[in-house]
C-alpha cells in the first residue's frame, strides 16, 4: 500500500511510542545506521511517520531506537540515551534489548508490550 520499504526500526519505534507512558517517556526517535543524527518518530499515519524520518531531531530523545541488525549485531546502544535495540532477524524473529536507567520490572513489561504490538503490525500502519 505504501509502495516503499519500511525500516524495521521505525515499526519498533512506533510500537514503543504506543507504550511510552509505561516508562514515563515523551519523545521517541530512530537512530538510522549510517546517519549522524536521530530522526523523530511522529504519531499519525505510517506515511507521515516515513516522511518525518527525513527531518532532524532537535535535542536528546527520551528513547532512541537503534537497528543493530543493520550492522549484523545483536545489540547497539548509544551512551547518551535510553536505547531500544533491534537485533539481527533470524528465522523471522529479532531480539529487543532495552538499555539504560530503567527499573527492570518496568522495562520487562514495556518490552513485552512492544513485542505484543509488533505481533499485530496492522496497528502500526494506522
Amino acid at each position: 500500500a505504501l509502495g516503499q520499504d519500511v525500516p524495521l526500526a521505525l515499526l519498533v519505534a512506533r510500537a514503543a511510542q504506543r507504550h511510552a507512558e509505561a516508562l514515563d517517556l515523551g519523545t521517541v526517535a530512530v537512530y538510522r545506521v549510517g546517519g549522524e543524527q536521530a530522526r523523530p518518530v511522529h504519531s499519525g499515519s505510517l506515511r507521515e511517520a516515513l516522511a518525518a524520518l527525513d527531518g532532524d531531531f532537535a535535542g536528546t530523545p527520551d528513547l532512541l531506537v537503534t537497528d543493530a541488525g543493520a550492522l549484523d549485531l545483536d545489540e547497539l546502544h548509544l551512551p547518551h540515551a535510553l536505547t531500544l535495540s533491534v537485533g539481527r532477524v533470524q528465522g523471522g524473529r529479532a531480539a529487543l534489548t532495552l538499555n539504560g536507567p530503567v527499573d527492570p520490572a518496568q522495562g520487562a513489561r514495556f518490552l513485552a508490550s512492544v513485542a505484543t504490538t509488533l505481533e499485530e503490525p496492522i496497528i502500526l500502519v494506522i
